[in-house]
């Protein structure tokens, strides 16, 4: 019984995973704010991201991973949703980036200290290439 109950606790590599345990989520719009890196050194997507608070919302800088370093998207002001209705907290943000031959929208949120985002492009330039979705995650920079 002692040996389950051991490799039981050894299952929570987290405290927020223990029983009993809660793990509070900040649901302000400081939550965004900072330098986030690709969890995917491979991706040939969003690399880097960087996130401001403005009077507007947020101000977003997005960086493509490119053959040869980052690409550079500009920064795009971004809105923020909150958790429902008649909810003070802040769960997630979108942005929008043309590219003239092609769009992508971005939707953000934060789930335990990671930055998921989610991108759809579509191509506008006839080259019959497929719209597509993709799902990344990021971790906050200490740079």
């Amino acid at each position: 019984m002692a040996a389950m109950k051991n490799a039981a606790l050894e299952t929570f590599s987290r405290m927020e995973d223990e029983p009993g345990v809660e793990f509070q989520e900040d649901r302000t719009i400081g939550q965004f704010a900072g330098d986030w890196i690709s969890t995917n050194t491979s991706t040939r997507g969003i690399a880097r991201i960087s996130v401001r608070t403005a009077d507007e919302g947020l101000r977003v800088r997005a960086f493509g991973a490119g053959e040869h370093g980052l690409i550079d998207w500009g920064t795009a002001v971004a809105e923020v949703f909150a958790d429902g209705a008649n909810s003070p907290g802040i769960r997630a943000f979108r942005t929008f980036y043309e590219f003239g031959f092609l769009e992508t929208w971005l939707q953000a949120k934060t789930e335990r200290g990671v930055l998921v985002i989610a991108s759809f492009t579509r191509f506008k330039d006839q080259s019959g290439r497929a719209n597509y979705f993709s799902r990344e995650f990021f971790y906050r920079s200490s740079i």
